[in-house]
């Protein structure tokens, strides 16, 4: 974390993402990966990310309106789609001001097209493996379903995206109304990116901005549905901040930036993106020889920096890292680190998450609208919401492998 640039991706995992994100941001590596970051870094800060909180409880407003409308139809309601959705929707439109509309019709052109190349499959866990073993040029002349998939799946949302550039360009040159997404922040600052990167970054919000999150909010309707202590002390301090998700009002930027001063909403956040990181390992290499902790190790070196372990080190935390307790960040703002290099989510440094703002404040208004609009119990995991622990699958992100049901209990 110390020395970013003293190590890169490995070659499997740069080949993958690169096959689903082109050349952006996550992708990009040395100097590269400087002057994209530099550019895009302003639009990430949080006056920039604040100018979103409308659309942040605009999107929250409609996924309560739409579980309301499912747990009146059904005893319990599977909320991982509802999940991806919402989040689909937010960071297309939050990212380049792209109106998706998967949350209210999931059968939209963009949603199929994405969710058929951009989330995890069986096709697609049978790809990483073979990454691992062959090299691009060979890979990508297997007759794999994989590459069938996620060609037509980039090629599909990368025009889509391109449209929407090219229109965004045409109405800007016409003097059109300004937008507060990051692509349109990036572009007033006047750092533009040519065409192909525009969509290239536009691609990596996607990619590494919509599974991430939401997993963490997979997690926190789980930990809170079956902690309901602390969805109550929770329910309670929204209650007296944050307006009903209900309500036709739509409050602006400043009204809505009560949510950034709730205590115990930072740390039952905090709490999740800990306890269950989205993205469990980072695989790096060494660009030259390195000494690590006193050991010489030659170029080329391979490393696998495990998150999950850091974030739940009794070496690295002062209390029980292994439990569910958002109290941790209550008693003291750091959450009881013993180290700096303890929490590791996003991780740390030049390569950190660029969007770590944006993807707590969304995290933040979904969860207080959900905890204050509904009661929230657990139901059960799996297909039909048979089990009642939860089964994993491991990839790009760690997700639920099949089905969150919950009962929804509307409150007045």
């Amino acid at each position: 974390m110390t020395y970013a640039y003293s190590y890169v991706k490995s070659p499997a995992v740069s080949k993958l993402l690169k096959s689903v994100l082109g050349e952006g941001l996550v992708v990009a590596e040395g100097d590269q990966h400087r002057v994209q970051r530099k550019i895009l870094q302003p639009a990430f800060k949080l006056p920039s990310v604040k100018e979103l909180y409308p659309l942040f409880w605009r999107k929250t407003k409609e996924l309560a309106r739409k579980l309301q409308d499912a747990a009146e139809d059904k005893n319990t309601v599977d909320v991982l789609d509802y999940n991806n959705r919402v989040t689909l929707d937010i960071v297309a439109a939050g990212g380049f001001g792209m109106d998706i509309g998967s949350l209210s019709n999931p059968k939209t052109p963009f949603y199929t097209e994405y969710m058929k190349g951009f989330l995890p499959s069986k096709h697609a866990q049978v790809y990483r493996l073979l990454a691992l073993i062959f090299p691009e040029w060979i890979l990508d002349t297997l007759p794999l379903k994989r590459n069938q998939e996620l060609r037509g799946a980039v090629r599909a949302v990368g025009s889509r995206i391109r449209e929407k550039v090219a229109d965004l360009d045409e109405k800007s040159s016409l003097g059109g109304q300004s937008r507060n997404d990051i692509m349109d922040v990036v572009r007033r600052d006047g750092n533009e990116f040519d065409t192909d990167m525009l969509v290239n970054q536009c691609l990596t919000f996607l990619g590494a901005g919509h599974d991430t999150i939401a997993q963490s909010l997979n997690w926190a309707i789980y930990e809170l549905s079956v902690n309901k202590n602390v969805q109550e002390r929770l329910r309670q301090e929204v209650k007296t901040h944050v307006p009903e998700p209900v309500e036709t009002s739509e409050p602006d930027a400043d009204a809505l930036a009560c949510v950034d001063n709730m205590p115990y909403l930072a740390a039952v956040c905090n709490e999740i993106i800990r306890l269950h990181p989205p993205i469990h390992h980072l695989h790096r290499q060494a660009v030259h020889p390195v000494n690590l902790c006193g050991h010489e190790l030659p170029k080329g070196s391979k490393f696998i920096i495990s998150i999950g372990t850091m974030n739940r080190s009794p070496e690295l935390w002062s209390t029980d890292p292994s439990t569910f307790d958002p109290d941790r960040w209550v008693a003291d703002p750091n959450g009881g680190m013993k180290d700096r290099q303890a929490f590791l989510s996003f991780s740390q440094g030049p390569r950190s998450c660029i969007g770590e703002r944006f993807a707590r404040a969304e995290m933040a208004f979904i969860i207080a609208g959900l905890v204050q609009s509904f009661d929230i119990d657990f139901a059960g995991t799996g297909e039909d919401g048979q089990y009642d622990e939860v089964k994993l699958e491991y990839g790009t992100t760690t997700r639920f492998e099949s089905g969150l049901f919950v009962r929804l209990k509307r409150l007045q």
